[in-house]
């Protein structure tokens, strides 16, 4: 006498299972044709009827938790951010995406691990969040150039100046990111979504850069993002001058006058014939956009709002038909992986989980997922890089 076993099913109700389609950008009827998902496609009553095994792989396939598909209600407040939201449009609350919000998940699980690593060991970066909105922020930012050692002097791109300050940031345990991609995926990060975020920690601040910003605009972020960490608060940054968050003000002028000191700045535009000039010599030496030479020189009340007002809209003109270039000419995936992840990735970070796994104080199961890695082989393959 055989003994068949009976399949238990759930009643789901094919609202949540809609909005969890919709929130991913999938057709509910596009994943009903998949092979195990074909329950989907016999609807009755709102509801359609579902394995355990089913649900799982409709789990995975949306990124929605299992238990809130079997709620009678979608949970709506899934995607909220699990740090401070400093961007605004119309004083309105931004839309945030599941990329964005598994991009600072990821960030801060490799915060985590790291800052455990080190906390015995190491000394953190002095300046973080020893300073206050209400203090000056040009005063915060000659201090933390002072303490990191930074200076535009002697480089001669924006390329190597960029990679001079995130290598200074990690020598004072500041991990930085720059990434174009969601952890070491293909799914491209949307640069109208987020330019940055910071992650404080007593031990390990993160910051992430998106990387599909001109090299200028990365390196303005960067500097901005570094004031957070100096104000020990966490945030989704907004860049964009029009921003009123007051946190945004006050990191908009740190990294000004990180990068742009002004004494300096000043004295340079007072011995130039042309704003134009001047525009394209500001450019080549302090590495940053016509978008920020303009900011910092109305700023420090050397030209009128008119010639702001005239210069800034064509220079806005230029950003943006540089990002469109950027986005039609996207770079190819040939070259070397190996290169092209570890240029993703905190150095500092890899190369720690790289020591930790050859002693065995971490898995290398665990170095493999930090670094969103596929196997623990192409780990092995990265290690042997560094």
């Amino acid at each position: 006498m055989s003994c068949v076993s009976m399949a238990e099913y759930f009643f789901i109700k094919s609202s949540v299972i809609r909005f969890a389609c919709q929130r991913i950008g999938l057709l509910y009827s596009e994943v009903a044709l998949k092979p195990n998902l074909k329950n989907l496609q016999k609807e009755d009553n709102g509801f359609v009827k579902l394995t355990m095994h089913q649900l799982e792989a409709l789990s995975k396939i949306l990124k929605y938790p299992l238990t809130y598909l079997m709620l009678k209600e979608p949970v709506t407040d899934i995607d909220d951010l699990p740090i401070a939201d400093f961007r605004t449009v119309s004083n309105s609350k931004v839309h945030s995406s599941i990329t964005l919000c598994e991009q600072i998940e990821y960030c801060q699980n490799q915060q985590q691990w790291f800052s455990d690593y080190v906390k015995d060991d190491y000394e953190p970066f002095s300046l973080i969040g020893k300073f206050k909105t209400f203090e000056s922020a040009e005063a915060a930012a000659n201090k933390a150039r002072l303490a990191l050692g930074i200076t535009f002097k002697g480089f001669k791109d924006p390329k190597k100046y960029l990679a001079n300050i995130k290598e200074k940031l990690e020598e004072n345990l500041i991990l930085v990111s720059i990434s174009k991609v969601l952890k070491n995926t293909t799914t491209r990060l949307q640069l109208s979504e987020f330019r940055g975020f910071a992650l404080t920690d007593s031990y390990a601040p993160f910051v992430f850069i998106n990387g599909n910003d001109a090299l200028s605009a990365q390196i303005f972020t960067l500097c901005h993002e570094l004031g957070h960490i100096c104000l020990g608060l966490s945030g989704v940054s907004d860049v964009s001058s029009k921003n009123k968050a007051v946190p945004e003000i006050w990191c908009n002028e740190f990294a000004a006058n990180f990068l742009m000191p002004k004494e300096e700045f000043s004295n340079d535009f007072k011995n130039a014939d042309f704003l134009d000039d001047f525009i394209e010599f500001a450019k080549g030496k302090y590495f940053v956009s016509s978008l920020a030479i303009l900011i910092r020189l109305y700023n420090l009340n050397l030209i009128s709002k008119e010639c702001f007002n005239e210069s800034f809209a064509k220079a806005k003109a230029q950003y943006q038909k540089l990002l469109s270039s950027k986005l039609e000419n996207k770079e190819s995936s040939g070259g070397n992986y190996y290169r092209t992840v570890g240029s993703r990735l905190s150095a500092l970070l890899t190369r720690t989980l790289i020591d930790a796994t050859s002693v065995g104080k971490t898995t290398f199961r665990d170095a493999t997922y930090l670094l969103g890695l596929g196997s623990v082989s192409v780990f092995d393959k990265l290690a042997k890089r560094y």
